[in-house]
């Protein structure tokens, strides 16, 4: 039998209990596949629940006793083995002495579960939380990422498998550093500064970011490097200019940058790809918009750098036409 290519420890960890590497890790390797300890149905829509207050609130009512919603789930829970696991499970909050169960179990599903929209049940939001995955913590330069959920639709018909999520490394990892993710779903979290990012994964994960990019001697770069980050992104999806093959192949440059950017912070998932086909379609467009330039004595053949100048900003080969 393999043995596992992690371990789960509290020491090299950025916080509390994580999962380290037990040997090297070559990127897009499947570092775990995990099954649920618990699924929660929320009873609410995936689209309410990413609108205004509804997470908080269900997370209230659950504190208060008003909906029951965790505790259903987890009496449903066969293994009394997967109860003691999903106890163990960090809070995230503290919770005052003698406080009801129901109010760690809140706690605890608020910090560790994952949300995942089911469209075989009339597109509820459901949450997950794993025995493994829920230990993994959040970095601002993650180097892994984790994978689509199986739902009921997509898990072969096998409810068995529903809630099951794979963990896949998105940079190389040695032995022994720690295997992270980034806990916000939302594409462009990565690219606000510090200021912006703490107290968000503050207010909905309990905690505060004390990873490589958040740590106060690094603050200032990453903040920088994330900016122009941004300033790229924004070039790169600016409206497409006409017969302006120099201005394409600027932008060509500067997708470029943007995908190595994303490949060097650990962002190989769907915005690596959405980036990579918009710097396909500029270059076919640089290419197209090449052909259709009106002959004026003189042709920027697709905008093709030669070299740089004196002051460092690239050449542009102009040839006559014959």
């Amino acid at each position: 039998m393999a043995q596992p290519l992690y371990l789960i420890a509290n020491v090299g960890v950025v916080a509390g209990t994580g999962m380290v590497a037990a040997r090297a890790i070559i990127k897009d390797t499947v570092i775990l596949e995990d099954d649920p300890l618990v699924v929660i149905d929320t009873n609410i829509t995936h689209v309410q629940w990413n609108q205004g207050q509804r997470s908080a609130t269900f997370y209230a009512d659950e504190r208060n006793n008003t909906t029951r919603r965790i505790h259903s789930a987890l009496r449903s829970v066969r293994w009394r083995d997967n109860r003691v696991a999903f106890r163990a499970l960090s809070s995230g909050r503290v919770a005052l002495n003698n406080a009801p169960a129901r109010v760690t179990d809140a706690n605890i599903v608020e910090s560790n579960a994952f949300g995942f929209e089911d469209p075989s049940q009339n597109d509820r939001h459901w949450l997950v939380v794993y025995r493994n995955i829920s230990r993994l913590n959040h970095s601002c330069v993650p180097n892994a990422r984790v994978t689509d959920i199986l739902t009921g639709t997509n898990a072969n018909r096998n409810p068995n498998h529903t809630g099951r999520m794979k963990i896949i490394a998105t940079k190389d990892i040695a032995l022994g550093e720690e295997i992270t993710i980034e806990y916000s779903k939302d594409p462009g979290f990565w690219l606000h500064s510090f200021n912006i990012r703490s107290p968000a994964l503050q207010t909905h994960w309990n905690f505060v970011c004390n990873c490589i990019a958040c740590t106060v001697g690094n603050r200032a770069f990453t903040d920088s490097a994330w900016a122009f980050a941004r300033a790229l992104e924004t070039e790169i999806f600016l409206p497409d200019p006409v017969n302006q093959p120099f201005v394409f192949a600027q932008r060509i440059y500067s997708a470029e940058q943007f995908i190595s950017t994303l490949e060097f912070y650990g962002f190989s998932d769907e915005r690596l790809s959405r980036a990579l086909i918009q710097c396909l379609c500029l270059v076919f467009l640089k290419l197209l918009t090449v052909k259709q330039v009106p002959s004026t004595g003189r042709s920027l053949q697709a905008g093709r750098r030669d070299g740089k100048d004196a002051q460092g900003g690239y050449r542009w080969a102009y040839h006559r036409r014959t």
